[in-house]
């Protein structure tokens, strides 16, 4: 074949893989809810802005031939719905649909409401898997087949609720009186002052929940927490709905505490459902994407800061890859 014959090749087939790899991005606001959609496309990528953040995708580009299941993505307390949006275009480049909801009513958790608040969170999941499922430019695409969940931090306790965990705020409580300093960033209150800032800004009403309850769960498939929350959570294995659990604590954090939390978890799964816990250097704000320069030039933003010499990027790179690793492994296995 004629040299120049052989770049020509090997430039079509990087384009074309490039391609393939691409990821889409939808974006949905309601009356309720707001919420980021990405999956897999062909279309060619470009650079946008979303928020604090500079991103990569195809903005409304068509959805690639076929049918998708879908990942439901919580993010963590008072955090974004666009916050983790590196490891939705990972999962998006791998064959899956990431729908990352906007939870607004972070503001009353930790106090009395706090399990109106939980309710709501694991009621929005469900709402927004519905308003995609209803949407014309997913329901055709959608494999509802398997419901897949990733919860990042508080966000971690609300996907395993929705896969079946119960939510039990007494036991959180005896926690918080057992370990009440050692485990201050979870069993102190917020500022009321915050509170009502945040309730200003974000006015929502919820209903009344027991201390303890349970929903119906509708996450059937594989469930990913990264610094998950693990405290005021209570398994049945008999109505536990999800097929495998990953758990990835993340050494060094001070929010989410892995021997408290992360650890809580794994002790509390049926062992055939864990499959696997892993434990990676960091720091509790580390998932989080990496803020764009421009904004950390000119605002102060705490979890927008490392340490020095810690790379934010590398660390969710290889969180992805974990991630990727275990949604596409064990979904061939079950």
């Amino acid at each position: 074949m004629h040299l120049m014959t052989k770049v020509a090749c090997t430039i079509v087939l990087l384009c074309a893989s490039v391609l393939s790899k691409a990821a889409g991005f939808h974006f949905i606001e309601s009356d309720e809810l707001t919420m980021g959609i990405w999956y897999p496309s062909k279309v060619q990528e470009e650079q946008h802005r979303l928020g604090p953040f500079d991103v990569t995708y195809a903005l409304n580009g068509k959805i690639s031939e076929g049918k998708y299941q879908p990942v439901l993505l919580s993010h963590g307390n008072s955090g974004r719905w666009r916050n983790h949006h590196l490891t939705a275009k990972a999962l998006a480049d791998s064959g899956y649909i990431v729908i990352a909801v906007q939870h607004s009513a972070d503001h009353l958790i930790g106090g009395g409401n706090t399990a109106g608040a939980m309710a709501l969170r694991i009621e929005q999941l469900r709402q927004a898997l519905n308003i995609v499922r209803m949407d014309s430019v997913f329901s055709e695409k959608l494999d509802l087949s398997r419901v897949h969940g990733l919860g990042y931090s508080l966000g971690g306790a609300t996907v395993l609720a929705a896969a079946g965990a119960e939510i039990n705020l007494e036991s959180a409580e005896s926690h918080c009186a057992t370990y009440p300093g050692e485990d201050a960033a979870f069993c102190e209150s917020p500022p009321i002052l915050w509170r009502l800032y945040q309730r200003l800004r974000n006015p929502v009403s919820i209903r009344k929940k027991p201390d303890q309850f349970h929903v119906e769960p509708f996450i059937n498939g594989l469930t990913a927490v990264i610094a998950p929350i693990g405290q005021g959570l209570e398994i049945a294995p008999e109505r536990f709905d999800a097929l495998k659990v990953l758990v990835i604590e993340i050494e060094g954090d001070l929010i989410a505490q892995p021997r408290f939390h992360a650890k809580n978890i794994v002790a509390i799964l049926p062992a055939k459902k864990l499959a696997d816990s892993l434990s990676v250097p960091g720091h509790h704000y580390a998932f989080i994407a990496p803020f764009a320069d421009r904004v950390k030039s000119k605002e102060n933003i705490p979890v927008a800061v490392d340490p020095e010499g810690f790379d934010r990027r590398s660390f969710i790179k290889r969180v992805n890859s974990f991630i990727v690793k275990f949604f596409k492994q064990s979904n061939n296995e079950n």
